[in-house]
């Protein structure tokens, strides 16, 4: 595909080459450029993947796990849940005993950190990780910090990439996923995109993901976040005064068996939190069940709630056909508008009398 530019640096060369032009012709250098590329290229992509089989005697070293049960060694986290329920102290809280090498409130072994802060300001960031070293009894969370709040994470990858390269074995925590700057949250290539991304760095990461306003126990977006995943973690949350319950449920689990639901409070006075401890759903029942799932048409007024999309985008928010999203839509025709445009979109009705 880049026929004319070797065409250009042929003939500039051969400009170069004095009498042996003369027995030399830009045509031959051309062509010679041309098989000299594509051997290059054919033996490049020869070296960078190679086919093996598994050596039975070869011992297979097990997953290390660095903080048990929600990060392991190489792999990708997603930490989801409704905004405000807690999930950003949580990661902080887990950035904390990685860095620290902490048996509580998860047993972790002793890791370099690099929390991405895409959502508040450093001084946010900054009392928060005071009060982590007040409820911990610890004089440094020895957490490292990028702090980019309006930026994606499109922008800050290089900068997370150097630092990993510069200090192997990093765990990166990236607060969120929302800010990933690649696209719509809902497209499979942007899904597809991050996940490589994070990948890229070569190390184990935790992103941060919200919920769909129809549901409470999926991650917003692609199927292909989950898809991608190595671990995903549902938060669920129950404040009862100054104490917030927190239960985290690990939904997908590769390489690990998936362990039963775990529980922790988090309570806070006039400073901030002031004290991590375990609790149980006799503490606060609301985190021992799921509410009840959504209908169709709850579910889609729900999510269109955010704004008009097409019929495949619903479907695949709501984990449904689209001919079954088609059927809702009709039978329930007065609650909704169409919305003329290539591709089609579905709003909801009162929202377009409103406007």
């Amino acid at each position: 595909g880049r026929s004319e530019e070797r065409r250009r640096l042929a003939r500039r060369g051969h400009s170069d080459l004095g009498i042996v032009s003369q027995e030399y012709s830009r045509e031959e250098l051309n062509h010679d450029l041309d098989i000299l590329c594509l051997w290059a290229c054919e033996k490049w992509m020869s070296l960078r993947f190679q086919v093996e089989r598994v050596d039975p005697d070869e011992s297979v070293p097990p997953i290390e796990i660095l903080l048990d049960p929600y990060i392991i060694e190489g792999g990708g986290s997603i930490l989801f849940s409704a905004p405000g329920n807690g999930k950003s102290f949580v990661a902080m809280l887990m950035a904390c005993c990685l860095a620290n090498g902490l048996l509580f409130p998860w047993p972790s072994i002793p890791s370099p950190v690099l929390f991405i802060n895409l959502e508040r300001s450093r001084r946010s960031l900054m009392g928060r990780d005071a009060q982590l070293r007040r409820a911990l009894g610890i004089p440094d969370t020895g957490i490292e910090y990028i702090h980019a709040a309006g930026r994606n994470y499109k922008m800050v990858h290089p900068v997370a990439k150097r630092y990993v390269e510069n200090h192997p074995g990093t765990v990166v925590f990236l607060d969120s996923i929302s800010r990933a700057g690649l696209g719509s949250l809902s497209e499979d290539d942007t899904a597809n995109s991050f996940i490589d991304s994070m990948n890229s760095l070569e190390t184990a990461w935790l992103g941060l993901g919200h919920t769909p306003k129809h549901s409470q126990d999926t991650l917003f977006g692609s199927q292909h976040f989950t898809a991608g995943e190595d671990i995903g973690i549902k938060l669920s949350s129950q404040l009862k005064g100054n104490v917030r319950g927190i239960g985290l449920k690990i939904t997908k689990a590769n390489d690990i068996l998936i362990p039963p639901m775990e529980y922790i409070a988090l309570e806070f006075d006039e400073h901030g939190l002031s004290k991590v401890r375990s609790t149980s759903t006799r503490e606060f029942p609301a985190l021992s069940g799921d509410a009840p799932p959504l209908t169709d048409h709850e579910a889609i007024t729900a999510i269109l709630s955010d704004g008009a999309m097409t019929v495949a985008a619903i479907a695949q928010s709501t984990g449904k056909t689209p001919a079954s999203c088609r059927t809702t839509i009709f039978r329930h025709h007065d609650d909704y508008v169409k919305i003329p445009g290539n591709p089609v979109k579905w709003g909801l009705a009162t929202e377009t009398r409103i406007a």
